[in-house]
Parts: structure tokens; C-alpha cells; sequence
């Protein structure tokens, strides 16, 4: 599979069901018994020997034919970072042998922040990546070849996450405090538009860059008196860690929260394969709603397909996580449309909150940055 930097391999290739395997577990059975019944009698030597050679055959590790291995195509996917509960769907799409119904073998593959999946994506690195709205405008403005062909999440979820003890209710009560952030990422990226739309100098908040695991020791220890974060994911965790309360302040209290991932694909293999990419999308969406319709279910996909899922909180905290996603999704722009369509004026908010705070510098059209053609009716 697909490796990050430092990274271990601990994620099965994406593309055959149990249930083929299991197929062609039984379809050996059943030719070895065709096999022994078509001998006759055998001698006392050979029906001694039989048992030990059908435990063999038991054993034996099931192999995909070179017929099979010739009709799935292989493909990458990049995640936006290490894995995480929001990451299921893509098992789920394997386990339930979606992909493989469209002819796909996915090869999985951790990320390092959204920007990087759109670069490993624009450089054709690898064929789609998972990745925040935002990162992908950028990547486009700076001349990434690229189209986002699905959205998940309307709106990111994005927010400053506090003690609930701490006094801090509003963006105001920042001023003068210490925000712990990550380096890079659209948390990062969004925060000083988020204290500008809220009539607050960036130079007023003293802003630390650490890494995610550092964020999440930085508040309940006191190191920082706030961390950008996720809705769905921090404070539920640091809850659940440092038996703690807290609190978010959304960006979107303030007009600064932008739309969340999706899928984006290069553009040339949009024009040379748009039977793959439609596949793709489509198998993805339905683990999507697998998700949505079952958070407990799909998690568990996900832990019993990966060797070590440390990375994931325990159950009842992914599955919070989840339920929060979830209502994330819950905007009047998508209501009752299918999962992944891309509202067109929620793309162009995030689009002119980066030209007002963050200079973004392109005046192309939005047709230029994405398409619902792959998203089913």
C-alpha cells in the first residue's frame, strides 16, 4: 500500500471483499472433494494420508487469479491525514465490496494535512485524494491541474476549542491569550480570518505552532489557553482523555467557517478515464452513507480491517465524533440532495473568505474547480 513518511503500513489494499475470498475459499473445497471422489476406492495408506492433505488445503491462503488481479484496476487514495474514524468509508466501501463492483483495487494511504494531499494529487502522485474545499482552491490558484468531483462536508466544522471553565465565550476574550495550532492545515490557515471577521488584530493573540498530538496535551495542561480544532473531533477526545469540559467557538459564528472535504482527482484522469472516476466516486459515496446511517458499524469496519488502531479513540468517543460529523451536514444547500453533490454558493463563500483574508490571488471560474457529473442523481 501506499506509505507517508514515517509512517508504518499498517492499512490492508482497498478493492477485494471478504466475501470473494471467502468465494474462492469454497470453491477450492469444492474441487478437492470433485477431486477425491473421482479417485475411487483407495488404498488404507491413502485414506490415512487424507486428512493431513485437506487440513492443507485448508490452510492454504487463498490467492487471487491472474484473471481477477487482470480485471480490478489499481488506483490511490490519499487521506488528508493519519487515520481517523471520519476515514471508514473507504473501508466500509471495501469491505462491502463496493469497489471491487466498479472494478477498483484502491490502494490507501495516510496524509499530512490537505495541502499535501493536493500536491501528491495535482503531481499525479497518486489518482484521488481526500481533502478540505479550501486546500483545493489554493492548489488550483497556485496551478494544480485538479477538480474536486465530491463534498462530504458543507461546512468544516471549524473551531477554537477552550476549557468550559476557562472564562473565554467569545472570539473577543482571545485577546491577550495564547492559541495553540497546528503548523499547517485548514484549522491553521482560517483562524486569523476567523479573529479578523470578528473585528480582532491577529497581533493581539499569541499564536504557538506544535504538532496535533502536542494540541491535544497543550490545553488540558495549561501550555495553551486555547487550540484551533475540529467540531468532530478534539474536544470529544480530550473530553474523554483528561476527563475534562469543553467548549467551541465556531468560526462559523462568525462567517469564517469554510466548506469541508471531499473528493479531487487530476484533470487528465478525469478526460481519460471518467468510467473509473465515476466508480470511484460512487462506491465512496455509498460508505459515506454507510457512516451516516450506522457511525457504530462502520467504525467497527474499520477497526477490524487495520492492525493497529491506536490512532482511533475508543468507540463510544469515534462514534460521538461521528454523530457530530453527521450533523454538520444537516445545511438547507444539500438538503436532499445525494451524498457528495457540491453546492455551488457555499463553494463560492470559501472562495471569497480566502480572497478577502488570506490574498488569495484568482479570479478563474468556479467551473474551473468543480463538477457534480460524478456524483449520482
Amino acid at each position: 500500500m501506499t506509505k507517508t513518511a514515517g509512517s508504518e503500513e499498517r492499512y490492508p489494499r482497498i478493492g477485494r471483499s471478504r466475501l470473494g475470498n471467502l468465494i474462492h475459499v469454497a470453491l477450492l473445497l469444492v474441487m478437492a472433494m470433485i477431486v477425491a471422489g473421482c479417485g475411487g476406492a483407495e488404498s488404507e495408506g491413502d485414506t490415512a494420508a487424507e486428512p493431513e492433505e485437506t487440513a492443507a488445503a485448508e490452510e492454504e491462503e487463498p490467492e487471487e487469479t491472474e484473471a481477477t488481479q487482470a480485471e480490478l484496476q489499481k488506483v490511490t487514495l490519499r487521506a488528508d491525514w493519519f487515520l481517523s474514524a471520519v476515514h471508514a468509508p473507504f473501508f466500509v466501501a471495501q469491505d462491502e465490496g463496493w469497489y471491487e463492483e466498479v472494478g477498483l483495487e484502491v490502494e490507501y494511504g495516510e496524509g499530512e494535512g490537505s495541502s499535501s494531499t493536493v500536491q501528491l494529487v495535482g503531481a499525479k502522485r497518486d489518482d484521488f485524494g481526500y481533502a478540505t474545499a479550501e486546500a483545493v482552491i489554493r492548489g488550483i490558484a497556485e496551478g494544480a491541474d485538479i477538480t474536486y468531483v465530491a463534498n462530504v462536508l458543507p461546512q468544516f466544522g471549524l473551531c477554537v476549542a477552550v476549557l468550559a471553565d476557562s472564562g473565554i465565550e467569545s472570539a473577543e476574550d482571545l485577546v491577550g491569550k495564547t492559541i495553540g495550532n497546528e503548523a499547517d492545515g485548514t484549522t491553521t490557515a482560517m483562524f486569523e480570518p476567523y479573529l479578523k471577521s470578528a473585528g480582532i488584530d491577529p497581533a493581539d493573540v499569541e499564536q504557538v505552532f506544535v504538532d496535533g498530538q502536542a494540541l491535544l496535551t497543550g490545553l488540558p495542561t495549561g501550555q495553551f489557553d486555547a487550540i484551533g480544532a475540529i467540531a468532530y473531533s478534539e474536544p470529544a477526545k480530550m473530553e474523554a482523555e483528561f476527563d475534562i469540559d469543553v467548549d467551541c467557538l465556531r468560526y462559523s459564528d462568525h462567517e469564517a467557517d469554510v466548506m469541508g472535504h471531499g473528493i479531487v482527482v487530476h484533470n487528465d484522469t478525469l478526460r481519460d478515464n471518467p468510467e473509473m472516476v465515476v466508480g470511484f466516486v460512487q462506491a465512496t459515496m455509498r460508505g459515506f452513507e454507510a457512516l451516516v446511517d450506522d457511525p457504530d458499524t462502520a467504525i467497527n469496519t474499520i477497526r477490524s480491517m487495520v492492525d493497529d488502531d491506536s490512532a482511533l479513540p475508543e468507540q463510544a468517543v469515534a462514534v460521538a465524533n461521528m454523530e457530530d460529523w453527521s450533523d454538520l451536514r444537516d445545511m438547507p444547500e444539500v438538503e436532499g440532495k445525494p451524498m457528495g453533490y457540491i453546492d455551488e454558493g457555499l463553494l463560492q463563500k470559501t472562495v471569497d473568505l480566502l480572497r478577502k483574508y488570506k490574498d488569495l490571488q484568482w479570479e478563474g471560474d468556479l467551473s474551473d474547480v468543480y463538477t457534480n457529473e460524478f456524483v449520482e442523481d
